[in-house]
């Protein structure tokens, strides 16, 4: 006989129930990472998500509809005199933000 304890397995953690929430930009990130763009495009969308975010005074994207992207696209446009050439991929990552992050079109709003 041997006089080696054995302790017995223990139990493993479920790690999904306990991950910590992302917030908004951390989840526009994690899906422009998954989609293997380039980081400068990963960067650039997170801070046109960032930009929405703070000109509709930090309303949580979810909250926000076609409504409020068309709102900041016409503000960019006539307001900052941005570019279509810089409105395009503000729309893609917009829409990205909600298509992938959120799950939802952006409906309503």
């Amino acid at each position: 006989m041997s006089n080696v304890v054995t302790k017995p397995n223990a139990p493993t953690k479920n790690t999904s129930a306990e991950a910590p929430k992302l917030k908004p930009l951390d989840k526009a990130r994690a899906r422009i990472r998954r989609l293997n763009y380039n980081i400068h495009t990963e960067d650039t969308y997170v801070d046109w998500v960032r930009r929405l975010v703070l000109f509709h005074t930090k309303h949580h994207p979810r909250d926000m509809g076609a409504t409020a992207i068309e709102t900041f696209l016409t503000h960019l446009a006539v307001v900052g005199k941005v570019s279509a050439s810089t409105q395009n991929p503000t729309k893609r990552a917009l829409l990205l933000r909600y298509r992938g992050a959120l799950g939802q079109a952006p409906d309503g709003g």
